[in-house]
C-alpha cells in the first residue's frame, strides 16, 4: 500500500498527513457540537480552534524534534518544513490546552470547564481518526514480535518489512491506540450528553468532569500502550522512562486529586474515598513496577503488559467512582430556582 497520497512537484503529501488533517477536522467539529450542547455561543470557538491547531502543530513538532533529533537535519528545518518528519501527541495536547487557557484568560471563552469537557471526547475522536494513517506506512510497529499466528492481523499485529525484503509481525501499537481512542470517544460523548441533560434538568454540576475522566482513562491506557512502542519519545537525559508515560501518569494522578477534592467537599470524607485512594496508589505502584519488569524481561511481554493493564485499570476505576459521587441525590436540584427550559449559567 503506497504511503504517498499526492505528489506535487517536490512536495509529497502522505496518507498519515491526510488522516492527521482529517482527525483535526473531526476534533474541531466534535468540540463545536459538544460546546453548543451546553448552550454556549459557537462564535466563541471561531478563533480558538484554528489557533489551537496551529499551536498544536508547532509544539507537536517541537517535542518530536527534541525526542528524535536525528530525524532532522537541524532545528530550523524541523520547525519550518512540516511536510517532513513527525509530531508528538504530548506537544499536540500541550498546544490545545495552552490555547484554551489563553482564550479563557483573555475572556474569549466564557466557560473554560465546559470547553475542556467538549475537547475531551473530540480529542479522543481526533486520535482515533489520525492513527488510521499508520496503516499506510511502517510506523505502526511495536517493541515485540507477534509469535501467535492467530494475532498476526489487524488490529493486533502489523507486518513490518526490512530493506532486504524480509519482514516480521509486530504488535500494532497505533492501531490498538486508535481503536481504544474510538471507544473512549464514544464513552466520553455519552457521559457528556448525560451530564449535560442532568445539568439542564436538575441543575447538576457537570463542568470539568468529562475532562477529568479523559485524563484518567486516556492516561492509564496510554501508559501501557506507549510502553509497547518501537520508537517512543524519551527525555534526552533519560533512556528508560518514556516522556508520554510520565505526562500521562501526572495527568492520571491530577485527575484523581481534582475529583477527590470535589468529592470530599461535596460528601465529606467517606470510606469510599479511602478505597479509591488505595486503589490508585496500589495500581500506579504496580504499574510502575511492571514497566520495569517488561523492560528487563522482553520475552515475557504477555504477562508483563497483562498485569500492567490490570493494575492501571484500578486508578481508572477509582476516577469513575469519584466522578459518580459528585451526582446529587435523585430528585434533588442543586439550583431549584432554575426553570426546566433554561440553559447553563453564562
Amino acid at each position: 500500500m503506497s504511503w504517498a497520497a499526492l505528489i506535487l512537484n517536490d512536495t509529497v503529501i502522505t496518507w498519515p498527513a491526510v488522516f492527521a488533517a482529517l482527525g483535526a477536522v473531526c476534533a474541531m467539529l466534535g468540540c463545536l457540537a459538544l460546546y453548543m450542547a451546553r448552550g454556549h455561543n459557537p462564535r466563541e470557538l471561531a478563533a480558538v480552534l484554528p489557533a489551537a491547531v496551529l499551536l498544536a502543530l508547532v509544539l507537536g513538532r517541537l517535542v518530536h524534534w527534541y525526542c528524535h533529533p536525528l530525524q532532522y537535519s537541524g532545528f530550523l528545518s524541523a520547525m519550518t518544513d512540516f511536510f517532513q518528519g513527525g509530531f508528538s501527541l504530548s506537544g499536540v495536547f500541550a498546544g490545545v490546552l495552552l490555547t484554551a487557557l489563553l482564550a479563557a484568560g483573555a475572556g474569549v471563552v466564557t466557560q473554560l470547564p465546559d470547553l475542556l469537557d467538549a475537547l475531551a471526547p473530540a480529542g479522543a475522536l481526533g486520535i482515533a481518526v489520525g492513527r488510521m494513517g499508520s496503516l499506510f506506512d511502517l510506523s505502526d510497529r511495536g517493541r515485540f514480535i507477534i509469535q501467535n499466528e492467530a494475532f498476526r492481523r489487524l488490529p493486533f499485529g502489523a507486518f513490518t518489512t526490512f530493506a532486504e525484503g524480509a519482514g516480521e509481525w509486530r504488535f500494532a501499537t497505533f492501531a490498538v491506540q486508535g481503536l481504544a481512542a474510538a471507544l473512549l470517544a464514544l464513552a466520553l460523548t455519552w457521559v457528556h450528553l448525560v451530564l449535560t441533560r442532568r445539568m439542564l434538568r436538575q441543575g447538576e454540576e457537570a463542568q470539568g468532569r468529562v475532562f477529568a475522566l479523559f485524563l484518567a482513562l486516556y492516561g492509564a491506557g496510554q501508559i501501557v500502550l506507549d510502553s509497547t512502542r518501537y520508537d517512543p519519545d524519551f527525555f534526552r537525559f533519560n533512556g528508560f522512562v518514556h516522556m508520554p508515560q510520565i505526562l500521562c501518569g501526572a495527568a492520571l494522578a491530577g485527575a484523581i486529586v481534582w475529583l477527590s477534592v470535589r468529592s470530599v467537599q461535596k460528601n465529606r470524607l467517606r470510606w469510599y474515598h479511602w478505597t479509591c485512594w488505595a486503589l490508585t496508589l496500589f495500581g500506579m505502584g504496580l504499574g510502575g513496577y511492571m514497566e520495569y519488569y517488561v523492560q528487563r524481561r522482553a520475552g515475557e511481554y504477555i504477562l508483563g503488559y497483562g498485569v500492567m493493564s490490570a493494575a492501571l485499570a484500578l486508578p481508572a476505576l477509582a476516577a469513575a467512582i469519584l466522578c459518580a459521587t459528585l451526582r446529587p441525590p435523585a430528585g434533588k436540584k442543586q439550583h431549584p430556582d432554575r426553570s426546566e427550559g433554561e440553559g447553563p449559567p453564562a
